[in-house]
């Protein structure tokens, strides 16, 4: 409600007063005073404080702080008169009774459940807690549960058994999990106390010493994706778990052994660690050849061809190394390229290219003949993608007219270079499996359905403009003859 009237501010709390008088909460604990406003304004009508919004901020001298609303202080000494924490009462019986035996009997007077505070904060009606109190002192006491669990006690340390939840505790699994141990006999009842099961001692630390064991091995071959998170990054992690239909290379995927469910996590998949190590290396290549941080695509090309791929030169490729850098810069600028995606792909293609030509020709390109550069880059027969061998035989090309302009001898001539444009059979890739970094690239580039269709129709275009030139001409060739 509004402030209409001057009020008396002796009659009213802040939220200050609440959280540090009845919380036991400091003022400075922001995430708390902020759920207290608002569970205090989600109150049951029948539960609600009275809130006053001031015009003006009233400063608070006990907390040094201002605020802008005010509570009246009977509302809130009568909810905590009426109602108690459920937790404080939880804590004040299970000195008497297991927490299951507190929750048996709590159920059954289904009580309503109101939050003030924390999310863990809830309040029950002082009716219901003093009912429960009077149940709970006769069961613990001289009532028929108390003498029941006094001889079940006695029964199972006669026998060495432990309890269902004393085998829940030892090996560290749900309720759910033990059950399905039982249920898929790992887990064996030995015997039965009324309703409550009982399990053998040595047989519980048997399984406790191969869970152990387990545990052992699982983590050193083994990733959680909580793991992979924490070794290498958010991103990565959800690419493995989230995005496995995008991951090309195979990943094997396991399920924790049942007994290890609680330590890793219910439904959580683990991960061979040799394979998501590999494929991080993938990986970061990929994010770090698929990045353009570089204005010039010229920079770009040597960043990934020096610091990404890291290939090294020696000093016999020097001079084959500066002529293919300079035909890679001339491509480049020539183009000009706009289309971030086209750059990425284009400079991608000449770094992978040049890591594979400076690894099949140690020596300077010209101190080869061209029989041997036939036979090991440009033949139909080898597997090395179309567009490198393109690239190649036009670079030798560009390199042949440089030594002819400077007048210097041709180590071979074009024509004894094989074309790849003549290859009969056309291979655009290798048929072995792609890098993660490949993949990527072919995947962003058949996507480009505006950029392709609009190339198509270009085709298309240039095709019948040339047919109609050729025939023009070969009329005008006719008629001249005749």
């Amino acid at each position: 409600m509004e402030q209409s009237l001057e009020i008396d501010f002796k009659e009213y709390m802040t939220i200050y007063e609440i959280a540090e008088k009845k919380f036991n909460k400091k003022s400075t604990n922001d995430y708390f005073i902020n759920k207290l406003k608002q569970t205090i304004l989600e109150l049951p009508s029948e539960n609600k404080i009275t809130t006053i919004n001031l015009e003006t901020n009233y400063y608070d001298k006990q907390f040094e702080k201002y605020v802008k609303e005010m509570y009246l202080k009977s509302d809130v000494d009568l909810f905590f008169f009426n109602y108690e924490s459920k937790q404080v009462l939880i804590k004040e019986l299970n000195a008497f009774v297991s927490k299951d035996t507190f929750y048996k009997y709590y159920r059954k007077l289904t009580p309503n459940e109101i939050i003030l505070g924390g999310n863990l904060d809830i309040f029950i009606s002082k009716k219901i807690s003093q009912k429960l109190r009077e149940i709970i002192k006769v069961v613990s006491s001289k009532g028929r549960w108390g003498w029941r669990t006094h001889t079940f006690e006695n029964y199972k340390n006669r026998f060495g058994y432990l309890s269902f939840d004393e085998v829940m505790k030892k090996l560290n699994c749900s309720f759910a999990t033990t059950q399905r141990l039982i249920n898929e006999k790992l887990l064996v009842v030995s015997d039965q106390y009324g309703d409550r099961k009982l399990f053998d001692k040595d047989h519980v630390l048997e399984l406790h010493s191969e869970q152990e064991k387990l545990i052992e091995k699982y983590k050193k071959n083994y990733y959680s994706s909580k793991q992979i998170q924490e070794k290498y990054n958010d991103s990565f992690a959800h690419y493995i778990k989230g995005s496995e239909d995008k991951v090309r290379r195979k990943i094997t995927k396991v399920d924790p052994p049942l007994l290890l469910i609680s330590y890793f996590g219910v439904q959580m998949k683990l991960y061979k660690k040799a394979e998501i190590d590999n494929l991080w290396e993938d990986y970061k290549l990929y994010r770090d050849m698929n990045s353009m941080s570089l204005e010039e695509p010229f920079d770009d090309f040597i960043y990934k061809v020096e610091q990404v791929l890291n290939i090294k030169f020696t000093t016999k490729q020097k001079n084959t190394k500066l002529l293919w850098y300079q035909y890679v810069e001339k491509f480049l600028i020539s183009t000009r390229m706009s289309d971030k995606s086209r750059i990425i792909f284009q400079t991608n293609q000449f770094a992978r290219c040049t890591e594979l030509i400076f690894n099949i020709f140690k020596r300077e390109i010209y101190s080869y003949s061209a029989s041997e550069i036939n036979k090991r880059f440009l033949n139909d027969s080898i597997n090395i993608r179309r567009s490198y061998q393109r690239d190649f035989y036009i670079f030798l090309k560009q390199m042949l007219e440089t030594f002819s302009i400077e007048g210097l001898p041709s180590p071979y001539n074009i024509d004894e270079l094989c074309n790849p444009k003549n290859f009969k059979r056309i291979k655009e890739v290798a048929t072995d499996i792609y890098s993660l970094e490949e993949y990527h690239e072919l995947y962003n580039h058949t996507n480009r359905v505006t950029f392709h269709k609009e190339k198509a129709i270009q085709d298309v275009t240039n095709l019948i403009k040339q047919w109609i030139i050729q025939n023009i001409n070969d009329m005008t060739v006719v008629g001249y003859i005749s």
